[in-house]
């Protein structure tokens, strides 16, 4: 099997060219949110050290909703653009 017919040059080439990208994008930007949302849980149990704890858990339905549709909209934005293009280098689909 040819390497180069797995990843795509162009968005629409290959349907594996998409889930490739749609995987690793995905994963990636829900990682870096979930990070996100992680140091800003720090920051209020911090700020909140003496205080109610019921913050952060009035927040969680918020913080799961932010986590896995913002990567989800982003990654089908990217895909609906037409912008994702593949590195010979690293042999990974991203979206410019």
């Amino acid at each position: 099997m040819n390497i180069e017919v797995l990843f795509c040059r162009n968005a629409g080439e290959s349907a594996s060219c998409t889930v490739i990208f749609f995987i690793i994008y995905y994963c990636t930007m829900t990682g870096v949110i979930w990070f996100a949302i992680l140091a800003y849980t720090w920051h209020l149990t911090f700020r909140t050290f003496n205080s109610k704890r019921d913050v952060i858990e009035g927040r969680k339905g918020y913080f799961h909703l932010v986590a896995w549709s913002l990567p989800l909209v982003l990654t089908i934005v990217c895909l609906a653009v037409t912008q994702v293009t593949a590195s010979r280098i690293i042999l990974v689909d991203y979206c410019l």
